[in-house]
Order: C-alpha cells, then structure tokens, then sequence
C-alpha cells in the first residue's frame, strides 16, 4: 500500500504556478524558474488559495500555471519600456558627451586667436621700441610724459609722445631725422552740427599727426596714409549706426569710434567704444574683446536677449573672466557696484533706449570714470526710432562743444585710447 502511494507521488508533476514548467511531484522549488511549490497558489481570477501543485482553481476553474505564466509575460512587456528608456538616457548621453567635446574644440580656437593677438601686439610694440636714449628724454620732460599710457585706463598702444620722438631719436647735437615722425591719424566725423564738427577740427588740429575730415567730404579715392578713425555723433541727421557698421567702406577696421550723442546744448560722451554690428557673433566679440592692450577681466552685459547673454557668459566665464549679466536699467546699476567693470556692453536693442540710460548714469559717476563701453545690436533698429530715445535719454545732461574738444583732445593726447605711436 505504501509502495503505491509513493509510486502516486512520483508520478504526478507539479506545473510552477510562475513560469508553467512541470516539476517532480515531489519537488520544493521549480527547476526552471526557482520558485517555491510548497506556497499555496492563489486564484488571479477569484482570489481563492488553492493546494499545491493544482492546475486549476479549486472555486472558479481558472487555470493558474496559464494565469501566472501570462502573468510574467505581462511584466516582461513591462520592462520593455523601462530598458528603452535607459536606451534613451545613453543616447542623450553621448550627445551631451559630443556637445561638450565640440565646445573644447571651439574653446582652444578662441584661445589661440587670443594668443596670436598677444603676440601681433608684443611683436608691434616692440618694433616700436624707442632708441636708446628715449628713456632719458622722456625723464627730463616733466612728469606728464614719464607716465606709462599702457598702464592708463584708455590707453590702446604704448608710445611716446610726437614732441619728444625728435630728442628720443636723435643723439644730442644732431639734426633730427626726418623718418621720426608720428604716424598721421585722419578723423572722420559724422555729425550734421556745425558747432561740434568746428569744435572736433579745433581739437584735431592742435596735433601735428591728426587730420580732419567731415564724412561727406570723404572722396571715393583710397584711404590716405596713416589710420582712419570715425568720430560719431549717435544723434546727427541719417542713420549714424549704418555709418559704424559699414565702416569698413570707409578704410577703419574692426570698427570703433569716439562716440557722443549732442543736441543743442545737450548731450554725452561715451569715450572710444567698441561697436559690434549685426550679425552679432558671441566669437568674434570675446576675441575683440581680449585683444585689448587692457582685456576685459570684468565684464557687465546689459540685454534682455538671453540666447545672446548665455552664449557671452558661457565663452568668457571659459576664459578666466568674470562677467555678470543684467536685464535691464535698473538691474545694471545695482550691479555696477559689485562688479566694479572694465567694459560695460550694452544692447541698443533694449527698449525704450535704456542701453544709453545706463551709459549716461555711469558717465555721471566720478567713481566709474575709467569704465570702457561696448554697443552691439543683434537686429535692425530704425534710425529715427534710436534717435527719438537717445534724445530723450541724453536730455538731462549739458554738453557744450568746448566739452567735446576737451573730450576728443583726451584721446589724442598721449596715453589716450586714439594715439598713434610712430613707426
């Protein structure tokens, strides 16, 4: 009797109620998929436990090692999202992975732009070295030659000053030579007033190595010997802001001009400025902006365009400078404080003119006296709408044209930012 009962047990299966394999009746665990056949099953349709090793449910039939097998093709199909979406997350990976590669690459051109203008800079100043004997020359000329101008705020170049090249040249006692002689500067002026333009000729025309040109006495001839630089008045007749962007017509490269906007008796000086015209490319922009005798180690952007402030931030924070973005007036005066700039660029594209209210505010304040402006506009700006806001940003401030010649005299001065040393 016994042998017959143990020949019963041995010769039943038990179906794994997860995967539905078949098992010896006497097995603990199944041999496919390692799940204990000693736990009851339990019912998916009624909920009912059935006994061990049961095909079917004891109360409604149902098959349970079909039910539990489905079951776990069900949570196999479950996965399936779970393994594309881990898919996914390595793909954005080695996009991100790509992007970053791409961004080094873009990084060491910029740096090695920067490079190759340090070494055009060191390469012309010391070309440009004075003779032996200058140092002394520039000793006995009293304390305003001995300052260093690349060591001043505006400075661009370091020279020595037109009136003492003769004696830094020439030996005591000896005539000087006549290839001494500083390189000549030709303004070119675009303003429609008479006052300022005669105000800017008389300024002009205190140095030998100046010229004076309005804009529309320029003939279509060459440019002339020497360096061609645009003095613009942002507030004359047409549309100044042309002027500066097709300035490369006109023999002046990379544009920047001595720029102030005057009506009347109204008006404000912004200095030399740097100008980049549409179509604005952040690159290009750092490079300029590096290429400096003085480069900016501090910069504050003003403009509410942010893919333009992201891509400006990104470039310069890379390379060592620190640069705070602000959205608006106020904003950039709270800022200024802090960041204690060198360059200030501002968006003309700001509404209403406030890229000019921020100029003038800090042209007001002795404290930022040494501050640098950049202009840049990213999209078309009609001229009369620019000149409506200008006027009204400048209005609370008095210009006179003796105020100009003082202004445009400081730039050409030695030490000023549109000194020309000689060659």
């Amino acid at each position: 009797m016994q042998s017959a009962k143990k020949l019963a047990v041995e010769t039943r299966s038990v179906q794994c109620p997860s995967c539905g394999a078949d098992n010896p009746g006497d097995a603990a665990y199944c041999g496919h998929c390692g799940t204990n056949l000693l736990v009851p099953p339990t019912c998916p349709g009624c909920g009912r436990s059935n006994a061990a090793g049961v095909r079917f449910c004891h109360g409604c039939g149902g098959q349970l090692g079909a039910a539990q097998k489905d079951r776990a093709g069900a949570a196999a199909e479950d996965d399936a999202p779970d393994l594309a979406q881990r898919v996914a997350v390595v793909e954005n990976e080695l996009v991100e992975l790509a992007r970053e590669v791409a961004e080094l690459g873009t990084l060491r051109e910029q740096l090695q732009r920067a490079l190759d203008g340090v070494r055009r800079r060191a390469a012309a100043q010391s070309a440009e070295a004075p003779p032996a004997g200058a140092d002394q020359a520039q000793a006995s000329a009293g304390p305003e030659r001995q300052r260093d101008p690349a060591k001043l705020p505006h400075a661009t170049v370091a020279a020595t000053p037109p009136a003492a090249l003769a004696t830094a040249a020439t030996p005591a006692g000896e005539p000087p030579r006549a290839n001494r002689v500083a390189e000549t500067i030709n303004i070119v002026h675009c303003d429609d007033q008479q006052p300022f333009q005669e105000a800017l000729r008389a300024a002009v025309e205190k140095f030998g190595h100046a010229s004076y040109r309005r804009l529309e006495e320029l003939d279509g001839g060459g440019p002339p010997t020497g360096k061609r630089l645009l003095a613009v008045n942002l507030l004359s007749g047409g549309d100044p802001l042309r002027v500066v962007s097709e300035a490369a017509v006109l023999g002046v490269e990379n544009p920047s001009a001595f720029t102030y906007c005057a009506d009347g008796g109204r008006g404000l000086v912004l200095g030399m400025v740097e100008y980049f015209a549409p179509p604005f490319e952040a690159d290009a922009c750092v490079t300029r902006l590096l290429e400096r005798p003085a480069p900016a180690q501090r910069l504050l952007v003003v403009s509410d365009a942010v893919d333009v402030t992201t891509e400006l931030r990104s470039i310069l924070t890379r390379l060592g400078c620190a640069t705070s973005v602000a959205f608006d007036v106020r904003q950039a005066l709270d800022l200024l404080p802090m960041v204690r700039p060198d360059v200030i660029l501002l968006d003309l594209n700001l509404p209403k003119g406030e890229a000019l209210r921020v100029a003038s505010r800090v042209r007001a304040d002795t404290a930022y006296t040494n501050v640098s402006f950049a202009l840049m506009w990213h999209k078309a700006i009609e001229a009369a709408t620019f000149r409506q806001h200008a006027g009204r940003t400048t209005r609370d401030s008095a210009l006179s044209a003796e105020d100009l010649r003082r202004a445009m005299a400081r730039e050409l001065s030695p030490g000023g930012s549109a000194f020309v040393p000689r060659r």
